[in-house]
């Protein structure tokens, strides 16, 4: 059977949703509890009425009936429903107080019965007389989890009531101890749990947590070697106080302040860093001034605990560590301390700005591969600063290669950082502008590019470039370099470039040219150069032609030559032994002559 609509959805719905076929119903479904308990553990009667045909019922009934202390729904459920009820039922009686609810349940359902869960439950919440109850039932050796639920709280009265507990009562100190229950705490002491394991365990445990008045209630009882727990507890958790008041009280050796301080730093406890480093200052920075009146003076220096820290703190990104430990750094570790900075899982950029600040306050000279990698990674993570802050200290090719890393990401105002640092290099990043046809890119690197490197661009140039880049970065080639720039471009076979410098350049470039192209084979090249007239340029280019037996340039070539030219190069192919060239150039001379 369906389940009626809930008058909530009913009204909730807009008449237009609502008027399509089964929308209220499929959302009532959704809404309505899955199982019928709840209406049958608050008596609901009529809900029961209305949706007991479509809802199932499960032991989560009486369960929440035992929990509200309801016996009259717990005995009718016994009475008239199959499912029964869980242990749930009988621990959610304890803890609700309701004794007479749990007695009953105890009597009906016998092997649902735990006394040991029971008595926990009741003393979690105070209910002294389902404690005196349940107490009886239950060993002094089961009670400790009773008893450490009751002390955690605070609850006085449950303990006395939970007394005699374990032989052990160290696990009741420390959760006491731990939830700063001093009350507590004097009570168990006073009832002769007063050993010195004990006194150790509540001083760790009120040590993490920074409760002051438990922790005096255990110095006393604890030396140094007792005690030293309690320094490493407060400094992992970061409690200042607590570690002030141990260092004031105690001494400790060299090892354990070590450890307690490392452990601080690896936490990220700035506060408890610093109170450290300016009560230990022997133990930490040996030689510092103070060291020879501090009462933690030890013969061992640990400055390398300062260091490590450091690195530590870098390869976590922490940069409020950083700057605690950077005016005691020494720096030993520099080469691990930018490893660790450049791996960090943090803001890696912020983290080796820190670093290079903090390098150049020591005085330290950032080694050039160093800045290398952060100029790389600062182009990576878009940092312009960081790139500011390194482009000085990095060779011409350590800027060009993040030069032309921030071209290929398309970050102009990083190309601006680097390009600023002039050098043949340079011209990687300016072929690649050119190549992907980024003007802006371009006519930025030419600003600050110069004769050398520009022809040097010029020369790595394919036919990847676009006329408008060529026309653009010919404009800033020096006029002097034309002949060297279309020899380099012919020899290559770079019609484009080719074609804009065809006659901008002298006869003897022009010549010189012509020959390369037609040496190399690049007969498009040579088609295109000899639009231009210069037949004592042809007839060299059709002997360089012939020498390295470039027949498709030949047969370019050669009807633009005399006889002369033709018979010395015909020579020249005879001499080198191409025979093909041979056979064509003699089929010329013959109709020319």
């Amino acid at each position: 059977m369906a389940s009626p609509v809930l008058l909530s959805v009913a009204l909730a719905l807009p008449p237009t949703l609502a008027a399509v076929a089964d929308v209220a119903l499929e959302v009532s479904d959704l809404l309505a509890p899955r199982t019928l308990d709840a209406a049958l553990f608050c008596d609901l009667r009529r809900v029961q009425s209305v949706f007991g045909a479509s809802r199932r019922v499960s032991v989560g009934a009486m369960d929440g009936a035992a929990a509200r202390g309801r016996l009259d729904v717990v005995q009718r459920l016994h009475a008239t429903r199959p499912e029964g009820c869980s242990i749930v039922a009988l621990t959610g009686a304890a803890a609700g107080g309701h004794l007479d609810v749990l007695q009953w349940l105890r009597e009906a359902y016998p092997a649902l019965h735990d006394p040991e869960a029971c008595l926990k439950a009741a003393a979690e919440h105070n209910r002294l007389a389902v404690i005196r109850y349940m107490r009886r039932q239950v060993t002094r050796d089961r009670t400790g989890p009773a008893l450490e639920v009751a002390a955690a709280n605070g609850y006085v009265e449950a303990v006395e009531a939970l007394l005699p507990g374990p032989f052990d009562m160290a696990e009741v100190f420390t959760v006491a101890a731990a939830n700063g229950q001093v009350g507590m705490l004097q009570f168990l002491i006073a009832k002769g749990h007063d050993n010195a394991h004990l006194a150790r365990c509540g001083l760790d445990a009120a040590a993490s947590g920074g409760h002051i008045q438990c922790m005096e209630l255990f110095l006393p009882k604890c030396d140094q070697h007792r005690n030293a727990g309690a320094l490493v507890a407060a400094a992992r958790c970061g409690q200042a106080g607590a570690v002030k008041m141990l260092l004031s009280r105690s001494h400790y050796n060299g090892d354990q302040v070590s450890y307690s301080f490392s452990e601080a730093a690896a936490n990220d406890h700035c506060e408890v860093v610093k109170l450290m480093l300016e009560e230990c200052p022997s133990v930490l920075n040996c030689g510092m001034k103070g060291a020879r009146d501090d009462p933690h003076r030890d013969s061992k220096p640990h400055r390398d605990e300062v260091n490590w820290a450091f690195s530590s703190a870098a390869k976590r990104g922490s940069i409020t560590m950083m700057k605690t430990l950077a005016s005691q750094w020494s720096g030993e570790l520099m080469a691990f301390d930018f490893r660790s900075a450049c791996e960090t899982r943090g803001d890696q950029s912020e983290v080796v700005k820190l670093l290079i600040e903090t390098w150049d306050a020591k005085g330290y000279d950032l080694p050039t591969p160093y800045a290398h990698a952060a100029a790389k990674l600062a182009v990576l993570k878009g940092d312009v600063a960081l790139a500011k802050l390194v482009v000085s200290r990095c060779y011409d090719w350590g800027a060009a290669t993040a030069l032309t890393l921030a071209v290929t990401t398309n970050q102009l105002d990083m190309a601006a950082v680097f390009a600023a640092r002039n050098g043949l290099h340079n011209a990687e990043a300016l072929v690649k502008a050119a190549t992907t046809g980024r003007r802006e890119f371009v006519e930025l690197l030419l600003n600050y590019s110069s004769r050398s490197t520009i022809q040097e661009a010029l020369r790595q140039f394919s036919s990847g470039v676009d006329a408008a880049m060529l026309t653009l970065v010919l404009e800033k080639c020096n006029r002097c370099d034309y002949g060297q720039v279309i020899t380099q471009a012919a020899a290559r076979g770079f019609v484009a470039l080719v074609k804009q410098l065809l006659n901008k350049v002298h006869d003897r470039a022009f010549s010189w040219a012509l020959m390369s192209a037609a040496s190399n084979g690049h007969d498009d090249v040579v088609r295109v150069m000899l639009e231009r007239n210069n037949p004592q340029a042809v007839g060299c280019a059709l002997q360089a032609a012939a020498t390295q037996g470039q027949l498709r340039v030949i047969e370019l070539l050669r009807a633009q030559c005399n006889l002369t030219d033709i018979s010395d190069a015909l020579a020249i192919a005879e001499a080198y032994g191409h025979a093909d060239v041979v056979q064509l150039l003699r089929g010329k001379r013959g109709r020319v002559e």
